[in-house]
Parts: C-alpha cells; structure tokens; sequence
C-alpha cells in the first residue's frame, strides 16, 4: 500500500545470489548500480517530476549494506526529500541500517517470511531462524518504518500443522500488513524444474505460445492440499490476521486521508 502520491518504482540491482528453490530468479548472479547513479536518477524523479513515493524493486535491497548506508548518506547530503520502500531478507538488516534508511525516507519494508515452520525454511532454502525474523522485524517496527510479511501456502511437504503454525507465527510477529500467496511452481526455480520432470509438460512455454489455459491446469507438487482447500486456507489466513479487533483499531489510528482508508476499507471487503 502506498502512502504519498505520486509514486514511480526502481532498480538499484539487479538479481539475486541466494538460491530459494520456489524463486524465479537463477542464484549466483547479482549485480548492483553505484549508491550515486541510483541517487542522481532519485533526485531526477523527485525534482523534475514531482515523485513523492519511490517502490524499490530490488530482490533483496540490503545485500551489500555498506552500498545501503553510502546511499542513505548521498540522499541525506542532497537534500532529497522523498519516501521509498523496499524488499528485503530478515537476516539482511541490522539496527544501524535500519535507522539509516529511516532516516533517509525509508518508509516501508516488505519482509520475505514465507513460513513460521523451520522445517519448511529448510526445505525452501531458506533457513532463517524464526527469532532473526521476529528481532528484524521488531527493530524495524521501532524505527518507525511500516512491515509488510510475505507468506506462502501449499509449499510441497507441508502439513496442516505447519500451516497452523505459520498462521501464529504471522499473529505473533504483528506486522503492520501481509500478502500471503498460494505455491506456483514458475520458470526457472528448482520446483518447476521438478514439475516439467515429472509431468513432461513445460506449462510456461506452452503459455507463452499462446495456449492461455493451460495456467489453470498447472499442478502443484506434493503439496497435501487441494486447490479448493488452499483457497480456504488462504482465507482463514487473511481473516485471522487483518479481522482482529485490535488490528482494526490500530489501523484506524493510523489513518491520514480518506484515500487510505478507502483503500484499507477495498482491502477489507476483498476478504471474502
């Protein structure tokens, strides 16, 4: 969600060196643009178009954090007044990043959690303990700076219990918001990879010669849930979290315009 207006979006970097297995970006490669070439183009679009709000699409903004924080210092040096957000690992920030970026305009971050099940991280190579998660993000709610937490549902292996607990793992952690995404094995991450071996289909590539259905027959991979069931999954998900009481009246408080809350109360009414 966004908070000012105009907004634009950015690269800083491009790819991305860890390997998720679910991820459609190859691992290994990673290259990343001077802190000054990314704030020259910055300034161009907060001085000579009006932007108010730049969304960083970076895979993961905080890889190299010395690149961060020389970044932070040129956009304070220049003046620049202009919010931004970006994606990034739990285990990728640190207090003294954080306070930087704030400082700078950093106003969101949009955290890759997945699950609240570590044998599940494990399985999606992406082993980070639960307790960086939960001091990551309540540095960062310290700061000032808005959380959102990304989840996903029906990863292959995963039980109902697991997904119970990545359900009380969202409760917990309390972010501000979440997104929370069925599995789809996409090209060219290590699960499709296993689903094109196990099918003999490439579902993408018959796609993108112009059978535009196929995507609705695109089968998961061991996942114990059907699709009907992710669904409802899904669901519960979002209820339990963004129903709470006490996460309406905090959002509530938290209100500036009545463009947010229009866009909060279209969120809400989504949730069926």
């Amino acid at each position: 969600m966004t908070q000012e207006w105009p907004i634009t979006v950015m690269l800083s970097a491009l790819g991305c060196p860890f390997g998720c297995s679910y991820c459609d970006v190859p691992p290994g490669r990673y290259q990343s643009r001077p802190p000054a070439h990314t704030v020259d183009e910055i300034e161009e679009c907060v001085k000579r178009f009006g932007i108010r709000e730049i969304l960083f699409q970076d895979e993961t903004f905080t890889i190299n954090r010395e690149r961060v924080l020389e970044l932070c210092e040129l956009i304070l040096a220049r003046g620049i007044d202009v919010s931004w957000s970006i994606r990034a690992r739990p285990d990728l920030v640190d207090r003294e990043v954080l306070r930087a970026m704030k400082k700078a305009g950093l106003s969101k971050i949009n955290y890759g959690i997945e699950s609240g099940d570590p044998e599940m991280l494990k399985k999606m190579k992406r082993a980070i303990p639960l307790d960086v998660t939960r001091q990551a993000v309540r540095w960062t709610k310290e700061e000032g700076i808005t959380t959102l937490g990304f989840f996903i549902l029906g990863f292959p292996g995963e039980t109902e219990e697991g997904l119970k607990k990545t359900i009380r793992f969202a409760l917990d952690l309390d972010c501000d918001f979440i997104q929370v995404n069925k599995m789809v094995p996409q090209p060219p991450s290590k699960l499709y990879r296993q689903l094109v071996e196990e099918t003999g289909i490439d579902y993408w590539r018959k796609y993108t010669l112009g059978n535009a259905d196929i995507l609705s027959r695109l089968p998961g991979i061991g996942s114990a849930f059907s699709p009907g069931e992710l669904d409802d999954w899904q669901r519960r998900f979002f209820r339990a979290f963004y129903y709470r009481p006490s996460y309406i009246w905090k959002r509530l408080a938290k209100l500036r315009s009545p463009r947010e809350f229009s866009q909060l109360a279209r969120a809400a009414l989504s949730i069926r």
